[in-house]
This record gives C-alpha cells, sequence and structure tokens, in this order.
C-alpha cells in the first residue's frame, strides 16, 4: 500500500518539477527526463515531447541539448566547503 502511494506521490512532483523545466529551459527538460531512475521517459507524458525532439534532431547531427542549471549545481557539488 505504501508504495504506490509513494510511487504516485513522486510521479505527480516529477510531473510538476518536468513541467517548470520545460517552460524554462528544454534542455533542462530533457535532462530530467533521461536522468537515471526517472523511469520509462515514453510513460511520462511531460517527457514525450522534449524527448523525442531531442533524439529526432539527435539523428541528424543536432548536439543533444544542456542544461546550464546543472552545470552551475555540479560546479557545487565539486567546490570545496566554505570555511
Amino acid at each position: 500500500m505504501r508504495k504506490p502511494v509513494l510511487f504516485a506521490t513522486a510521479t505527480v512532483a516529477f510531473g510538476l518539477i518536468i513541467a517548470s523545466a520545460k517552460a524554462d529551459n528544454y534542455g533542462c527538460a530533457v535532462l530530467l527526463c533521461t536522468a537515471p531512475g526517472a523511469g520509462d521517459w515514453r510513460k511520462i507524458a511531460e517527457c514525450v515531447g522534449p524527448v523525442s525532439t531531442a533524439l529526432a534532431q539527435a539523428s541528424v547531427g543536432v548536439p543533444w541539448p544542456t542544461c546550464p542549471e546543472a552545470a552551475i549545481l555540479a560546479a557545487a557539488a565539486k567546490a570545496p566547503p566554505p570555511m
């Protein structure tokens, strides 16, 4: 009983994050949809469009979209802790 509730809550939260990212940055939506642990992007309505577009563009040589916010978070994760 607890697993379905947790899954439903995570799905709703993920959907809201995707909708927000999609509105702001297509690359971030693609990143969130294809991240490890995100599940099958084809089963998440908000992911189908962005990921399908990215795959179609990649098949003709367009670079994979990037997410500027992810680069900022990665840099912050590597930074030494403040003293």
